[in-house]
Parts: structure tokens; sequence; C-alpha cells
């Protein structure tokens, strides 16, 4: 039982610090930042690099 929580725990901290998933997120972040303000010339170079760095890995 312990041993299965704390697998379940150490997949769930490696799957959120993952470095893809990070960049992914702000990727989006920055995409909607994009949208909502109007602002592009802010918000999508660095949507265009974090989705760079995501595919990257």
């Amino acid at each position: 039982m312990w041993n299965q929580l704390k697998t379940l725990i150490a997949k769930a901290a490696a799957m959120l610090t993952c470095h893809r998933a990070l960049y992914s997120g702000l990727s989006l972040c920055h995409a909607n930042g994009c949208l909502l303000t109007d602002y592009p010339a802010l918000y999508a170079p660095m949507a265009v690099l974090y989705a760079a760095l995501a595919l990257r890995g």
C-alpha cells in the first residue's frame, strides 16, 4: 500500500515538473495573452519560444 502511494506521488511529481509540460503551459498562457489583450507584439514571441522549447523537450 505505502509503496504504491510513494510510486504514485513520485510519478505525479515527475509529470508536473517535466519541462515539456511546463513549457507547453507557458506557451498556452502567452497565446491566450495574445488573444485577450490584442497586443501580440509582447506575447507572441514568447508563445512561439515556449512552444519550440516544449517540442524540443
